[in-house]
Formats: structure tokens, C-alpha cells, sequence
């Protein structure tokens, strides 16, 4: 099986920069199922370092404002718009995560719609263009999802090849 330079899951690997690739950029022999997997462990690994960022940013948020709340109790400072703001997210802490969160969600969200529109996260036939009469239908490219599934129903995974 050939795998594209410019597919998505490449990029994705090299991106991350997986073994693999190294390995398939020396011409080492790399099968499909290792191959596949190697994918899945990078979107995984996407997905985790996603959750942790956004952790990590709403419990900044979160400390930032305990902080600022503390201070503005400390120095009697309540009559500032922006500390009142601080304090009702300290006094409701729910109120207060919920807030972060959808921050946090609505972030992350833009930066997924940014990633898909650079081309960089889905493969440029999955993008949504505007329709400009009918296209005659293209060949498609081999999918290794189903490629991997045929490989382990046939009990032989085949080899991986490089190509521009």
C-alpha cells in the first residue's frame, strides 16, 4: 500500500514526530497494521494533550481569579466593575467553571475550525466547498481504516510505501 506525503495522517505523524516516519523516509520495511496503529496512538495523543491544556487553562483561570478576589478583599477594593465580576466568579463556583469551560470549549472549537480550514487536520476532500454544478465522481483514495480492516480479515498486513 502507498501512503501519500500529503495525507493527513502523515502530516499527523510527522508532525508528532513518530519513529515511523523516520523509518519510512530510510525505507525500512513498515507494515499497515503498524502503520494504523501508529495513527491511532497520534490521535489519541492529540486528544489528551488537548484535554490537558484545557485543564491547565481553567485551573489558571480559576486561581487567577481566587487571587484577584483575595486581593480585592484584602484592600477593600470591591467597588471596581471588573473585581465585582471577579468576586461573583469566586462566591458561584459553578457559575465560575461553567464560564471557564465554555471559554475553554469555545477556544479549542476555533482552533479545531482554523486547523481544518489550513488543510492541516482533514484531508482537502473532506472540506466544504461551494457547489459549482456537478462533478464528475473521482477515484478515491485508499482509506486505512478500511484498508487495515480488509488486511486483518485476509490475515496479512502488506507493506507500507512512501510516495510524493
Amino acid at each position: 500500500m502507498n501512503i501519500n506525503k500529503s495525507s493527513w495522517h502523515f502530516k499527523l505523524l510527522d508532525m508528532l514526530d513518530f519513529k515511523l516516519v523516520r523509518k519510512l523516509y530510510n525505507g525500512a520495511t513498515v507494515t499497515l497494521c503498524q502503520y494504523f496503529w501508529n495513527v491511532v496512538g497520534a490521535i489519541l495523543l492529540g486528544i489528551v494533550t488537548g484535554s490537558v491544556i484545557t485543564f491547565l487553562v481553567l485551573g489558571s483561570l480559576f486561581i487567577a481569579s481566587t487571587m484577584l478576589n483575595g486581593l480585592v478583599i484584602f484592600f477593600g477594593a470591591s467597588w471596581l466593575p471588573v473585581i465585582e465580576a471577579s468576586s461573583f466568579l469566586y462566591v458561584n463556583h459553578g457559575v465560575g467553571l461553567l464560564l471557564a469551560t465554555l471559554i475553554g470549549i469555545a477556544f479549542i472549537w476555533q482552533t479545531a475550525i482554523d486547523q481544518v480550514n489550513a488543510g492541516l487536520i482533514v484531508p482537502q476532500w473532506l472540506k466544504l466547498h461551494k457547489r459549482e454544478g456537478v462533478k464528475p465522481k473521482k477515484e478515491g483514495k485508499p482509506n486505512i481504516l478500511f484498508e487495515y480492516v480488509k488486511a486483518k480479515k485476509n490475515k496479512f498486513c502488506p507493506v507500507v510505501r512512501l510516495e510524493d
